[in-house]
């Protein structure tokens, strides 16, 4: 199902050195010469010179030609070429709107940002189907199969996962760790368990996804995931799901939280922005970006855009921790 997405995407070319342009103004700067030259022997028909009045011109010549070299070397720093970013659904959101105001002030680049899932993210930039993928977990040889020695995480961020139901239910609004487990792994079946009834309606993540990975690293200690449980393939999904269900119950990345879903309390802790900083809630995991390889420019340009005020400030708005909290 992996490779079949991976060639499934539209993306743009994926080489280093032809993804970066610049353009030369040599002939630009010769041009600029010859009229200047022009200028001078037409004037010089024409007037009486003095040495004064030659020192004077070949200042202001001088020093225009200055101008212009500075212009133009400013200019020919400019990013040009395309980048093409896919992985996981967590950091999607950040790198959506990082990449549309990365663009916007850099109109010679183009970005493509795609989803997929963590274990997408890294198996395609190791690949070089593109050039940065996007990760919510470690790149670590018990994480991934076959690791590649080449990736270069870089964390852009941290984020949590909640434990959500539907804002209708009304049986439960705190669970403990033991609970959650019973609950997928299928020991707990019904609602009638916690004062209502009916059956619970479980759902999961796909196998790669990092949300999946940090669930079951801080909830599934001891047992696995309920086969009856439904499979989502994305945050997005995930949180359409229990919207859509009074029954059903799933996790979720915090960044997606909203008045759709209701996260619940575990141990009596809420899944809070100032909770996940202070450590009170104690489910966290890093976000990355991955590069295969030293970053090229472009990719530089775009993982310090990230990384700047403006980046973590996006970050913060979109529901995530900026990585000065942490610093």
């Amino acid at each position: 199902m992996e490779q079949t997405y991976i060639k499934n995407i539209r993306h743009y070319p994926c080489d280093k050195q032809k993804g970066e342009k610049q353009m030369s103004w040599s002939s630009l700067q010769k041009t600029f010469f010859a009229l200047i030259l022009l200028a001078i022997l037409v004037l010089g028909v024409y007037n009486t010179w003095t040495m004064s009045n030659l020192t004077s011109t070949v200042y202001t010549m001088q020093s225009t030609i200055n101008n212009l070299n500075s212009m133009l070397g400013n200019y020919t720093q400019r990013l040009e070429g395309y980048l093409t970013i896919a992985g996981s659904t967590t950091v999607l959101p950040i790198i959506q709107t990082c990449a549309n105001l990365f663009m916007q002030e850099n109109p010679g680049v183009v970005i493509s940002v795609s989803g997929g899932g963590s274990g997408h993210g890294i198996s395609a930039v190791s690949a070089g189907y593109i050039n940065i993928g996007m990760s919510s977990k470690n790149l670590t040889t018990e994480q991934i199969t076959d690791p590649d020695p080449d990736l270069q995480p870089v964390a852009i961020a941290l984020d949590s996962v909640a434990i959500i139901v539907h804002p209708t239910n009304g049986f439960v609004d705190d669970l403990t760790l033991e609970e959650v487990e019973m609950i997928f792994n299928g020991t707990i079946t019904d609602w009638s368990h916690f004062g209502g009834s009916g059956e619970i309606h479980v759902y999961t993540r796909e196998a790669g996804s990092g949300t999946l990975e940090c669930f079951e690293k801080f909830f599934m200690k001891h047992s696995d995931i309920t086969g009856a449980a439904s499979e989502k393939t994305s945050n997005g999904e995930m949180k359409a799901t229990i919207a859509s269900d009074p029954a059903g119950i799933g996790f979720l990345s915090v960044g997606y939280i909203d008045e759709t879903v209701n996260p619940l309390k575990i141990d009596g802790v809420e899944p809070t922005v100032t909770n996940i900083k202070t450590g009170a809630y104690k489910i966290k995991r890093w976000l990355f970006l991955i590069t295969k390889g030293p970053p090229t420019k472009i990719e530089q340009a775009f993982i310090d855009f990230v990384l700047s005020s403006q980046g973590q400030e996006i970050v913060e708005q979109q529901g995530y921790l900026p990585l000065e909290w942490f610093q």
